[in-house]
């Protein structure tokens, strides 16, 4: 029986590329006011052929911990779940996450086949999805409208909206 799991992994130092992409949406986009923060993992959606969502959990901390393919333990932290969610950082704020990813992306199914064939997990890893889990925490009380502001900093529209998002090249979605 399929069931999924989500891994985020994350970086134990300071994470440079959300840290800039945080300074350019509020210094040069205008988002100063709104954007407490900005923070950002890998993310991971597998789908893996156990009986129950426990052997799901059991299996994806094994993957994450045993194989080398997701973390890397001496640099990063990482969570296994039914479904991603924020690590907690600003519980005054609101937080809205967004999923992003490229079109077409390889390395999910190049991953794939090494867990499949040569780290010897056959059908048991049946798919994989491979993205980036942006977390806003903003300074916006109403999930609605917070929801509208990250989706606004997110898809790149014109020269003055988006930033993580090229509709072109990349998908997106609002996490949870």
């Amino acid at each position: 029986m399929a069931q999924q799991v989500e891994l985020t992994v994350w970086l134990k130092i300071p994470d440079m590329t959300a840290l800039t992409a945080r300074r350019t949406l509020q210094q040069r986009m205008g988002y100063g006011e709104q954007l407490a923060d900005l923070t950002r993992t890998d993310w991971w959606r597998m789908e893996l052929d156990v009986a129950d969502e426990a052997a799901a959990l059991a299996l994806g901390e094994e993957l994450a911990g045993r194989t080398t393919v997701f973390v890397n333990p001496n640099k990063h932290g990482y969570r296994v779940a039914t479904t991603a969610s924020p690590r907690e950082r600003h519980p005054e704020l609101t937080a809205v996450s967004v999923v992003t990813g490229f079109k077409g992306d390889p390395r999910a199914t190049l991953t794939l086949e090494a867990l499949q064939g040569r780290l010897g997990y056959g059908d048991r890893v049946r798919d994989l999805a491979l993205g980036t889990f942006w977390t806003f925490w903003l300074r916006e009380p109403d999930l609605a409208a917070a929801q509208a502001l990250a989706q606004q900093m997110t898809l790149r529209t014109d020269r003055g909206t988006g930033l993580l998002v090229n509709p072109h090249s990349m998908w997106w979605r609002l996490a949870g």
